[in-house]
């Protein structure tokens, strides 16, 4: 009777861990989902309410990704994300919230960090996405490049509620400036600049 108490509570536990793996990471990347990402940046904004730490936002996008799945199916496509996902936890630290947040669309949450230390972080991303070989078959590989919006919050409470905004705006300034680049959008000015890669 023991025996066998004992071997469901450990089935209980087994499916419980797996149900919530589930409900809040990403099934084919394994990083958080956007709905867990969402609940974590509330959590960080409550926090930096109270604290005042230095915070840091990176939004970020696989280029032409839809051009990877027409050219070379889904199944390609589906391990280039997954690759991504990788590369990106393993170029972040155990603090850092890592998460698929849309389609090609990953976010990354860089707590108790300087702007210019984040910068530095997603620079070494970049350049390990564009020179990994992403396999298509044993003969061929294909690259990548991404493009990346960046918002860095240090004691500016009032504009902690649109940093996911302010992220998201320099995202699409490096898209819509070629792509392949990361921009930074400055909360105190509200002006977006290109980093420097090189």
């Amino acid at each position: 009777l023991f025996g066998s108490s004992f071997i469901f509570y450990l089935i209980s536990k087994i499916f419980f861990f797996f149900f919530e793996h589930s409900s809040c990471h990403d099934s084919l990347t394994s990083v958080y989902n956007r709905s867990q990402f969402d609940l974590d940046i509330k959590e960080e904004i409550d926090r930096y309410e109270r604290n005042k730490r230095e915070f840091s936002l990176l939004i970020m996008d696989i280029d032409h990704f839809k051009k990877v799945n027409d050219t070379y199916g889904h199944e390609i496509g589906d391990k280039v994300l997954a690759e991504v996902a990788e590369i990106l936890k393993q170029n972040t630290r155990t603090d850092d919230v890592v998460a698929r947040v849309g389609g090609e669309e990953y976010a990354i949450m860089f707590q108790d960090i300087t702007s210019e230390q984040a910068l530095e972080i997603i620079k070494r991303i970049k350049s390990t996405i564009e020179n990994n070989s992403f396999m298509i078959d044993k003969k061929n590989y294909l690259n990548v490049t991404i493009s990346a919006g960046l918002c860095s919050l240090h004691h500016l409470p009032e504009k902690i509620d649109k940093i996911y905004e302010y992220a998201d705006t320099a995202l699409y300034y490096s898209k819509n400036n070629g792509r392949n680049i990361i921009s930074i959008f400055n909360p105190v000015t509200g002006e977006v600049n290109i980093a420097k890669c090189a």
